[in-house]
């Protein structure tokens, strides 16, 4: 009994150990045919011509990629060849991207991949791992699709492969530049271009411009946008590659639709479309002609806008392309605005939003399946690690039963060991399920935080529905309310066109008005004339007879008897010559016949001379003239007619004037600016007036009311006031004052604080510059007038 026992327990360390023997030596029959298939894969078919092929298409036409692609996957499923199914599934997955087909896509990319990673090939992965980010964006899930850049990123830093490096970093600053981090987009897309530029690769340079063109749009920085785009133009050019130049035409379309020349960016449109549709990409067409659309809809070219959206809808449907769709619908809704038709606009936008809507949600399922994916991923590589340390076990426990199987003497000691090494392996296997229940447990919280994170995202897409449907109600509600205003709008523009039609039937009215108004003015004038030309006839034809009045008058007041009547003969036919007088100047200056003797005048002493003789009529009624006149106030004027002037204002100050009130007369030369005629644009340009001579005479009389004031210089006015001691008036003397001023290119005004309050009379003339100039002396004689002994204290 002891001797069988002993036997068997020398019999069960044997068979562990040929049983270990034995999975060795199957591990080595299953390994070796792999290296053997490895070894046959370019033999008996022309496989690199295909490839060749493949490359050769890959811009220009996707069908052929398609084609040559499943060539060379039957020929792969035929040999068992690895390396030409994972090229093949390259080439398709690509060829399902580039139609927007973008599930199928991810799923042909990921068992490349697969391959690629058994095979491990480094590069081919880190290009698998390139296309899946670029499908994640497309899809709109741009975390997974940079966390894919990052990955093919940091394969390639790794081996060392520059131009991969530059297509790494070109796309992840694409990335960020769709997420507005333009910081970090340029800083990719400048180190990519660095590199593309030392190798000379025209290719990515190409690619990296066209992004950074689209970078310094988005910045609204044109200028800059432009200088790319026209480089990668060049560039895709320069190679022959039609895919980059249709995006280069197509970015230049848009830095021209932001600068509004939307007939120049149509031309580059509709070049970009017409490559696009020999390449074959529908997704890019339809793209393409939204930004058509959008082109015609700003020129107001409704009919062609409506036609290029239209054709965008169909083509984006039959690739299923909602993202496409959804733009195209917004952009008929734009449209429909445009052209008034908001029933249709309303449609539109609820067709677009449903789409956006549907967008969204796929792109929130697709992030938590991802987001799922990488919890799976990260929950097999635990378990792996798990099985693999059993494993190690499980070998070290078979290593030490081989050991204790070839000392059969100490059986005892073998029984002994092999029940320590049962145990350990129990208490590992404890250990293991207890760690096996914790990575459970983490799963399942993780699966629950997941579960709870969808919920959530769900809650908040219900959110987001409802508050677009609140919106889309919103905007229904704006939009009849705009087409309620439209209507009231064209009612308003029906009326403005018969009160339009009422205002022409009025204007003609009032031209023919006009044109009678016309006529009555020629009358009129005509007739003013005539009473001129007879006033100047009469006037003179009085004035010899009352000048014969006069004489005989005068002779009449040195006989006895008949003093006092001869008087008083005289002083009205001095009246009536007066009136006659005044009546001949107002004829000839209204006629422009009057001409003027202009000289260099000191218009001080001129005013001095004017005060002497008028200061015996002040004194008969008590009145004070007072005269401040600053020496050397030189103007040109002719010194007879301001005489006249300065004559009829003193005058009538004395006239309007009380008994025993003051009358001020002020002559000085200052800055036109200090003036009180202040507005230097009166005066003519020619001038160059920088000073004027200005003379104010002021009484002390009753004043003029504020209404009465615009009327002073005009023929024949009666005023309110009054001369103070029965004095007579003609109406016509402040009338030739204005125009004698005038012809001597001055200005004169009144200005009065109210009645009883006084008036001032003003004048302003140019100055006349004496500096250099010496008068000769008959000029001194002859217009300086304090010779007469006149002055002003």
């Amino acid at each position: 009994m002891l001797i069988s026992k002993s036997l068997f327990v020398l019999i069960i360390p044997l068979l562990l150990a040929l049983l270990i023997l034995s999975e060795k030596q199957g591990a080595r029959v299953n390994s070796a045919p792999v290296s053997a298939l490895q070894l046959s894969t370019f033999n008996n078919f022309p496989k690199d011509s295909v490839l060749e092929q493949i490359r050769h298409y890959w811009r220009s036409n996707i069908d052929s990629v398609a084609f040559y692609a499943d060539v060379l996957r039957q020929y792969a499923v035929d040999r068992k060849d690895p390396h030409a199914e994972a090229e093949a599934l390259d080439a398709i997955g690509y060829a399902y991207e580039r139609q927007a087909k973008y599930d199928t896509a991810l799923t042909i990319r990921q068992t490349a991949l697969q391959i690629w990673q058994s095979l491990g090939d480094l590069s081919k992965v880190a290009w698998c791992y390139h296309s899946l980010g670029n499908i994640y964006n497309d899809l709109g899930v741009p975390d997974a699709a940079l966390s894919f850049h990052y990955k093919a990123l940091q394969i390639r830093n790794s081996l060392g492969n520059e131009q991969d490096i530059s297509w790494s970093h070109n796309h992840i600053g694409e990335i960020y530049s769709s997420q507005m981090k333009y910081d970090r987009a340029l800083y990719h897309q400048q180190s990519a271009l660095k590199i593309c530029e030392k190798l000379n690769y025209k290719p990515g340079l190409a690619s990296i411009h066209n992004g950074l063109a689209m970078t310094m749009l988005k910045q609204y920085q044109l200028d800059e946008a432009m200088r790319h785009a026209w480089a990668a133009l060049a560039l895709a050019d320069s190679i022959g590659d039609a895919f980059y130049k249709a995006a280069a035409l197509n970015t230049l379309g848009d830095v021209d639709m932001k600068r509004r020349l939307a007939r120049q960016a149509l031309t580059h449109y509709a070049k970009a479309c017409s490559l696009y549709e020999k390449l074959g990409q529908t997704r890019y067409i339809a793209a393409t002609h939204i930004r058509l659309g959008e082109a015609y809809l700003a020129l107001g070219e409704y009919k062609q806008a409506l036609k290029n959206t239209s054709f965008a809808i169909d083509a984006a449907l039959r690739i299923k392309a909602k993202k496409e769709e959804s733009e195209a619908y917004r952009v008929l809704t734009d449209i429909a605005l445009a052209k008034g038709d908001f029933k249709q606009a309303v449609a539109f936008q609820g067709q677009y939003l449903l789409l956006r809507d549907s967008i969204l949600s796929e792109e929130r399922e697709r992030n938590i399946a991802y987001l799922e994916e990488e919890f799976e991923s990260k929950r097999k590589d635990e378990a792996l690690k798990v099985l693999k340390e059993e494993k190690e076990r499980e070998v070290q426990l078979r290593f030490a039963i081989s050991l204790l199987a070839g000392f059969s003497v100490v059986v005892s000691v073998i029984a002994a060991a092999l029940f320590f090494v049962l145990m350990r392996r129990r208490k590992a296997e404890a250990e293991n399920e207890k760690k096996r229940a914790e990575v459970y447990e983490r799963m399942a919280h993780v699966q629950a935080q997941l579960r709870t994170e969808a919920e959530l995202v769900q809650a908040d897409l219900y959110i987001e529905r409802r508050e677009l449907e609140k919106a889309n109600r919103a905007l229904e509600q704006a939009l009849q309310k705009l087409a309620e205003k439209h209507d009231e709008a064209e009612r308003e523009h029906e009326r403005a066109m018969e009160a339009n039609r009422k205002l022409s039937e009025a204007l003609a009215i009032m031209e023919r008005q006009r044109d009678e108004l016309a006529e009555q003015r020629k009358i009129a004038e005509e007739a003013s004339a005539f009473k001129t030309e007879l006033l100047t006839i009469a006037a003179h034809d009085l004035k010899n007879p009352l000048q014969v009045i006069i004489g005989f008058a005068q002779l009449m007041k040195e006989k006895e008897g008949v003093g006092k009547f001869a008087m008083q003969i005289e002083d009205a036919a001095r009246k009536m010559l007066l009136l006659i007088q005044e009546l001949l100047e107002s004829s000839a200056a209204q006629a422009g016949k009057l001409e003027l003797q202009l000289a260099p005048t000191n218009i001080s002493s001129l005013a001095a001379l004017v005060v002497e003789f008028n200061r015996v009529n002040a004194e008969k009624k008590g009145q004070t003239i007072y005269c401040d006149a600053q020496p050397e106030c030189y103007a040109m004027v002719d010194s007879k007619r301001f005489m006249e002037v300065l004559e009829n204002l003193i005058s009538n100050a004395i006239k309007y004037s009380p008994p025993n009130k003051r009358i001020f007369v002020t002559v000085q030369k200052i800055p036109l600016g200090q003036s009180h005629w202040r507005r230097r644009t009166d005066w003519p340009e020619q001038l160059n007036l920088s000073d004027v001579i200005e003379v104010m005479v002021r009484d002390e009389g009753p004043g003029i009311a504020a209404d009465e004031i615009p009327k002073l210089f005009t023929k024949f006015q009666k005023l309110s006031a009054r001369p103070t001691a029965g004095e007579s008036s003609t109406g016509l003397g402040l009338s030739i004052v204005k125009q004698l001023v005038e012809l001597h290119d001055g200005k004169v005004w009144a200005e009065s604080e109210g009645e009883g309050r006084g008036t001032t009379f003003f004048i302003a003339l140019p100055a006349y510059s004496t500096e250099g100039k010496t008068p000769n002396s008959s000029e001194q004689t002859h217009h300086d007038f304090n010779a007469t002994g006149a002055s002003c204290n």
